[in-house]
């Protein structure tokens, strides 16, 4: 089986990290499938969500399905080329998967990538409230340049994520 998302990332760029909670595999298998294990998750998708084999589209991957990872974030965004980077977020700057890579960059990094604000569009989420631990919307700020609300508990030295597993809901 091939790793998709993080996994992939971790690998391709030989990132020291920690591994991920969950660790995503493509698989012949026509369906999608999840195993619950004592250290995360592991998930397995059919080869349509194949992806053209760059880190660029594997870090969307990431983003959309398994959740966001601060720590390989951080380390991901050291190791990769800054106009890959920027490239990636003006292909679909309006995209709310853009406007996260774009708003952890900043924020992790401490470093205003040469993109202009975003004038138009709605706010949205750093974190889905509905997936973690964040601040409310009184506590939150806005990060203007990519319309999304900064509800992180945290700042970019430290910064708590809790997802919200069904354990935790439960």
């Amino acid at each position: 089986m091939d790793s998709i998302g993080y996994n992939f990332l971790i690998q391709h760029f030989s990132l020291n990290v920690l591994l991920p909670y969950k660790r995503s595999y493509l698989t012949t298998q026509p369906v999608r499938t999840k195993e619950i294990l004592p250290d995360g998750e592991e998930e397995f998708f059919p080869q349509k969500f194949k992806t053209n084999g760059s880190w660029q589209e594997h870090l969307l991957f990431a983003l959309k399905h398994e959740g966001i990872n601060l720590q390989i974030l951080k380390v991901l965004f050291q190791n990769v080329n800054k106009n890959e980077l920027l490239a990636l977020i003006q292909q679909k700057i309006h995209s709310i998967y853009s406007r996260r890579v774009w708003f952890f960059y900043e924020f992790l990094m401490n470093d205003e990538l040469p993109i202009p604000p975003i004038k138009t569009g709605n706010y949205d989420f750093a974190l889905p409230p509905d997936e973690y631990f964040v601040l409310d919307e009184t506590h939150s700020s806005r990060a203007k340049r990519q319309r999304l609300w900064n509800n992180l508990p945290g700042n970019a030295d430290f910064c708590p994520i809790v997802r919200m597993t069904k354990k935790i809901k439960a």
